[in-house]
């Protein structure tokens, strides 16, 4: 099973009305949301910047370049033909009978045109400034990064699922989903095609930007495995993590990136300490000097059960962290209604509490003090895909009483909490013009672009969690500590022989030349 929300594209997308809200009264019942921005191609997930803006990861809406997808590589051989059955002669009719008119041929059904994948350099990292202003500005930071999309531009495959700042002014980390299972002529043999499955460092400095790969979860999948499963890697998320934020920038950050296809969130530290102080100065230029070596380690994996084909995968899609360093982390569940979980560890790793009872869950977002939880689920808490009304919503948790409140968004998935509410990203599956009913005349439907908006759970009546498949969710769980770790595997570390991008000088293409994360 390919672990992405690419499934989530099969189903038939009918949309009777593009709006959702919530009741706008006088009477302290909930607010409407707010819509900060527009124009958005697959918003996935949300981020604080250092600087107060409000980082927006957009997978792109694919490219002018689409090729018809072809089968997947079976390994089989195909059956040997049969010989040719001889049919007996068949006597004709008497003579004085008239002949049987044969019936009219009937005409063969109209193949239906083959599925497309289309690619181009639309995605990218957007930042909303004041986004509690009553007119927000939203600009593109991060530009020109691969997407793979179907024609129409809808759940955007790959690009830029995951986004976040650094300690470092004008840094971003970025991660690019992965690339197909096998390879695809005239897509995956694109400029920029191999950076599917990287985690980018991009640094802008006076509206120049400069990006280049810094981890291939390819690679340390191959190399690390920790699920046991299917070799495959689809980096969703990530996490900027500051163990001293009052100390100097570029010191002692790391990533955190949830990678759903290899069922695992792996931790990516650099090692500053290796990098010289002169290391853009020296003759003849070393292009590698100036990037730090970095180690890939298992923060959290989540093995399947050897010859378990019914129980669905955990499928980590999603990171937020409260003030004291804990880390939580939302699982689809394959989108299996109530399947979803989210599970919260301690920065060192340690587990501490299992949520269940969720549906496809795509974000994340806590309070600073860690009192409540956010959870986007795609297509809310009981999916019905026939459906043609919008679905979706985002889940507030009170973690000290597991209440839950609720309140509708179409097809949300990142989450970021701020003073006056939460901000969501909305129509999370759609390009910027918008969603195209299938088998309409390819208008997109008014509204239902890419978005942000800002929610509030004010007024919102606590309700149980529905949970379609089994009835209510189940209790929270803490984790065994007698029951021992699943096998840490070798940790992952950087070649200093592959060369990192140059600029014509030999020194390495990273802006100011500030450290990667």
């Amino acid at each position: 099973m390919r672990r992405t929300l690419v499934a989530a594209g099969s189903f038939a997308l009918l949309l009777g009305s593009a709006t959702t809200a919530v009741a706008v009264e006088e009477d302290g019942t909930p607010d409407a949301p707010r819509v900060v921005a527009t124009g958005l191609d697959n918003p996935r997930q949300l981020n604080w910047a250092e600087d107060g803006s409000l980082l927006v990861a957009e997978a792109g809406s694919g490219g002018d370049t689409c090729v018809a997808l072809p089968e997947a590589p079976s390994g089989e051989e195909p059956p040997a033909e049969e010989p040719p059955v001889e049919e007996p002669p068949v006597e004709p009719p008497p003579a004085e009978e008239p002949p049987v008119e044969p019936p009219p041929a009937e005409e063969p059904p109209a193949e239906e045109p083959p599925a497309q994948l289309c690619a181009g350099g639309t995605a990218g990292v957007t930042a909303i400034s004041d986004p509690e202003a009553d007119e927000p500005e939203a600009a593109r930071v991060v530009d020109g990064l691969f997407s793979l999309a179907g024609p129409d531009g809808s759940f955007a495959e790959a690009g830029s699922s995951g986004a976040d700042g650094t300690d470092v002014p004008g840094q971003y980390i970025v991660v690019e989903g992965g690339p197909p299972p096998f390879p695809i002529p005239g897509i995956t043999d694109l400029p920029g095609a191999e950076t599917l499955g990287n985690l980018l460092v991009a640094e802008v400095v006076d509206g120049e930007q400069a990006v280049f790969p810094y981890v291939d979860f390819v690679d340390v999948e191959a190399e690390q495995n920790p699920d046991g499963a299917q070799l495959e890697s689809n980096p969703f998320s990530i996490l900027f993590v500051d163990p001293t934020p009052d100390g100097p920038a570029g010191a002692d950050g790391y990533a955190l990136v949830a990678d759903a296809a290899a069922n695992t969130v792996w931790k990516v530290q650099p090692d500053f300490a290796a990098v010289p102080e002169d290391c853009a100065t020296g003759t003849p230029a070393n292009p590698t000097a100036c990037v730090p070596p970095f180690e890939v380690t298992v923060f959290a994996t989540y093995p399947t059960v050897e010859g378990d084909e019914t129980t669905p995968e955990f499928v980590p899609t999603s990171l937020a962290a409260d003030a004291d360093g804990n880390v939580y982390v939302g699982g689809l569940g394959s989108l299996v209604p109530g399947a979803g979980e989210a599970r919260v560890y301690t920065a060192e790793g340690d587990a501490i509490l299992t949520l269940h009872g969720f549906t496809g869950i795509t974000g994340v977002a806590v309070e600073d003090d860690g009192s409540r939880l956010y959870v986007s689920q795609l297509f809310g808490s009981t999916p019905d895909f026939e459906s043609t009304e919008p679905q979706g919503n985002v889940v507030a948790v009170d973690l000290a009483d597991l209440s839950y409140r609720s309140v509708d968004v179409p097809f949300p998935a990142g989450l970021a909490v701020g003073d006056d509410g939460v901000f969501v990203s909305a129509f999370s599956i759609a390009p910027a013009e918008g969603l195209v009913l299938p088998g309409g005349d390819g208008t997109p439907l008014p509204d239902t672009g890419g978005q942000v908006w800002e929610i509030s759970f004010d007024g919102v009546e606590p309700a149980p969690l529905p949970v379609a498949a089994a009835g209510e969710a189940p209790e929270p769980t803490t984790p065994d500590p007698t029951t021992p770790d699943p096998t840490t595997p070798e940790p992952t570390t950087s070649d200093p022989a592959t060369p990192a991008p140059q600029d014509d000088d030999g020194t390495p293409d990273q802006g100011p030349g500030d450290a990667a994360p």
